[in-house]
């Protein structure tokens, strides 16, 4: 309270105004930290509502209920995404500017993604795309870890 107070006498502003300022302040710093993520947050998102169409397609085929729960996963997934997102920037520019963490991670996300969304194709249409993509990841050392530990996230999957 002390402490509020000689703010808001150093700035000669009431509470109401200190807490306007520092909010501002707080919205405009986020704001400059989140402009480098808006393509990959955007292409994240069309990939979640890609996902999302394709899924209830699959779940069409498949005879299978729509639920909320199952969209509120949706918005949700986002969500962590974009949090996700947010850590590996923020760990790249202060921490370790020489590792892309943005790129790895967001690559990872995608390719989570994808996977998703060729599995409900192969559902729709019975193509199986994932198997082909899989084929072409695999002849990189970095992408048979990759899809190693995709597979290892889709058995932990309810």
């Amino acid at each position: 309270m002390i402490v509020r107070r000689q703010i808001a006498t150093l700035l000669q502003m009431n509470d109401s105004q200190t807490y306007s300022a520092a909010l501002t302040k707080l919205s405009i710093w986020m704001g400059a930290l989140m402009v480098p993520l808006y393509d990959i947050l955007l292409s994240v998102l069309l990939l979640i509502v890609i996902d999302f169409f394709t899924g209830i397609g699959s779940a069409i085929k498949r005879k299978e209920g729509i639920s909320s729960r199952k969209m509120r996963n949706t918005l949700n997934k986002f969500l962590f995404y974009s949090l996700t997102l947010l850590a590996a920037h923020i760990v790249e520019v202060k921490i370790t500017p020489a590792l892309p963490w943005l790129n790895i991670v967001s690559g990872f996300v995608a390719l989570t993604e994808l996977r998703s969304i060729f599995e409900n194709f192969n559902v729709i249409f019975g193509l199986n795309i994932w198997t082909y993509v899989k084929g072409l990841i695999r002849q990189t050392k970095a992408g048979e870890e990759i899809l190693n530990s995709l597979d290892k996230s889709k058995d932990k999957e309810p």
